[in-house]
């Protein structure tokens, strides 16, 4: 009976793929520092044969999950076992076999065939899966790509010094050279070589010695050109939602001193964007999810919203649908402290939700306040649903977020809708009673 194939979003497969990303990173590691260190065929420490053991088993495991799991191809999940060993065979998995050969255990055995110990450096193509788990990662919206390109760069300039001080060792055991050096003695001949500062008081004795650190020096330069033309860009993009909001800051500003705008507006325009920076507001823009289709649409902007769904008593025991399609149509607006959101007289085209901050609901001659309308609140829906001017006033006493919803829209879900209607009307009559805002 044939097993049951793995989805690769499955909690599991993701947890297996982390621990085969660390199994590289070991093997990547301490592979070389071992055969570096250990020439001698005749060790058979049992510390190496059960290392030895435990990653051949591993990566024999991870084959076959690998050829029991789905694979997305150009976004399409592929679920037959054919084309999954198909596109298994055409990538990576002759890689992966090769990898899972112990080579060394198989040099214990045959002590005489010194070249097959080495063979087990093919193990270090396993680090060929870093592609793919960077790939995912990158694609994590928790992750900074700037950053993460940066990390990544800066690791494989630590493996690669690794490698090189592990040859560095390597080389002076074969030579017979009389004081062999320690590990760190080794990489510190490496990083001073590939950062082009060596002191001297570490140099190549033998010709070999001088083969690898002309390599090291050659690699050090090109490391460096990259440095110079590639870490400033990098740095500069760490933080690409901050870099555009600056730069929208100047040209604002640019604008602002061209036309002589006068210090007072200036600072007003200043407290507005610091205000929507400091609670990053502005970043959703409704042009990034334009192309989405509806229903993903809809739950992007469910899952966006849904603290003002939570708050909003009007959208209590109301059918979900009709609350995505609200959702849908909702603009978002902030208002600065003392903006009037509507006058006493004007004509009810809009309906506002608060979702932070508060308004202040004004008497007739604007001396007093009537209500204070905070987080989770609205107002304005009678004058939406009966098109009568407004009998209140309404100003913004803080800063405030509010979602405007067009009467014509509203109107159109309502006849969608129509078991909602008498809802609504009977929302009307309450807060008429209660005397609230129109």
């Amino acid at each position: 009976m044939r097993s049951k194939l793995i989805s690769p979003d499955n909690p599991y497969r993701k947890a297996w793929d982390l621990i085969i990303t660390i199994l590289a990173l070991f093997i990547a590691i301490e592979l070389p520092l071992r055969l570096s260190l250990d020439l001698s065929l005749e060790y058979t420490g049992l510390t190496n044969i059960l290392i030895e053991t435990l990653i051949t088993v591993l990566l024999f495991i991870d084959i076959f999950i690998n050829l029991n799991t789905k694979i997305y191809s150009k976004g399409i999940l592929i679920s037959s076992r054919k084309n999954i060993a198909t596109y298994y065979f055409h990538k990576l998995f002759f890689f992966d076999l090769f990898a899972a050969i112990p080579f060394y255990l198989i040099a214990l055995i045959f002590p005489g065939v010194i070249w097959l110990k080495w063979l087990s450096l093919i193990r270090l193509f396993k680090l060929l899966r870093l592609n793919n788990v960077v790939s995912k990662w990158l694609n994590r919206q928790t992750l900074n790509p700037s950053i993460f390109r940066l990390g990544i760069f800066f690791f494989w300039i630590l493996l690669v010094a690794h490698w090189i001080a592990c040859s560095w060792i390597f080389i002076a055991r074969i030579e017979n050279i009389m004081a062999i050096p320690s590990y760190i003695d080794a990489i510190y001949w490496c990083i001073t070589t590939l950062t082009t500062v060596g002191y001297g008081d570490i140099f190549p004795a033998t010709d070999l010695q001088k083969i690898l650190t002309m390599i090291a020096m050659i690699f050090g330069v090109i490391l460096y050109g990259y440095v110079i033309g590639n870490i400033a860009s990098l740095l500069s993009n760490i933080d690409v939602i901050k870099t555009r909001f600056l730069k929208r800051i100047k040209d604002v500003n640019s604008f602002l001193s061209y036309n002589s705008v006068p210090k007072r507006l200036r600072g007003k325009v200043q407290k507005y964007y610091q205000y929507i920076w400091d609670n990053r507001l502005g970043q959703f823009d409704q042009d990034i999810i334009s192309d989405l289709p509806e229903s993903l649409k809809s739950e992007i902007c469910l899952h966006l919203n849904r603290h003002l769904i939570e708050k909003v008593p009007f959208f209590k025991n109301t059918d979900k649908e009709f609350i995505k399609d609200i959702i849908l149509h909702l603009e978002a607006k902030i208002f600065l402290p003392g903006d009037y959101i509507f006058k006493k007289g004007d004509v009810g085209k809009c309906m506002y939700f608060v979702c932070r901050g508060s308004v202040d609901v004004l008497s007739d001659d604007e001396s007093s306040v009537l209500a204070n309308l905070k987080d989770g609140d609205y107002f304005g829906e009678i004058a939406l649903i009966k098109q009568i001017s407004r009998t209140k006033t309404v100003v913004v006493k803080d800063y405030s977020n509010l979602y405007i919803l067009d009467k014509k829209i509203f109107n159109d879900l309502l006849k969608k809708y129509p078991e909602f209607k008498n809802h609504i009307y009977q929302t009307i009559e309450k807060r008429q009673s209660k005397n609230k805002v129109k």
